[in-house]
């Protein structure tokens, strides 16, 4: 039960919540630029002008990769700790030699694959996080706020269109229901952690899978 109840202001809850929200820019930074360099440089691929732009795309890859993976250790703690890539291929040879082995770097093109897939996620947790955050605090500090509505509205409070009324358009939280709004908000508040860190899993096992080094 302490658990819970301090689940909410937990450092863990927090990391999550800020793994969601500056993960959206990243996210949309990283989809956009390999889209761009995958549109530019696999059509060329054939006439070699391909291939410094697709080494561009995984050199950089790996950079990106590099910044998640720091960024993921830091909000998300030790489940998504993981250990760097192998290194990059044989680096003698000409620029060319050097740029055509950059071509078959698994960890550049798993990091690639990393930027295509967590750009999606990245929307859906940050919806989550935000949705979740605002509707619980608003519903749960509900009776500190609801004053507002008589004062400077012509309703009695807030509005809730409820199915079981015969004149839903008319049904508003006050009396009774300003508490039980206030209980519904905390429950929400309570559950919120732990909804967060079942999405957020998903992007720590993201980042183990195609951001760290393989195993065996």
């Amino acid at each position: 039960m302490v658990t819970m109840l301090r689940a909410p202001f937990s450092r863990q809850a927090w990391g999550a919540h800020a793994w969601a929200w500056s993960g959206l820019p990243v996210a949309i930074a990283m989809f956009a630029w390999s889209l761009v360099l995958v549109c530019v440089g696999a059509p060329l691929i054939s006439t070699a002008l391909g291939i410094p732009v697709l080494a561009l795309l995984l050199t950089t890859a790996r950079g990106l990769g590099a910044m998640e993976r720091g960024r993921a250790a830091a909000l998300l703690g030790p489940r998504a700790a993981v250990e760097a890539p192998e290194p990059l291929p044989d680096r003698s040879g000409g620029v060319w030699l050097r740029m055509w082995r950059r071509l078959g770097d698994p960890a550049g093109w798993k990091a690639v694959l990393y930027a295509v897939v967590s750009f999606p996620w990245s929307i859906v947790t940050f919806v989550m996080s935000a949705t979740l955050l605002a509707t619980g605090w608003a519903l749960f500090t509900y009776p500190a706020w609801a004053w507002v509505y008589p004062r400077y509205t012509s309703d009695p409070g807030m509005q809730f269109y409820g199915f079981w009324t015969d004149h839903p358009e008319n049904f508003y939280l006050t009396g009774v229901w300003v508490w039980a709004t206030a209980a519904a908000g905390l429950v929400l508040v309570l559950v919120t952690p732990w909804v967060m860190r079942g999405l957020t899993a998903v992007d720590a096992a993201l980042v183990r899978g195609l951001l760290g080094r393989r195993r065996g």
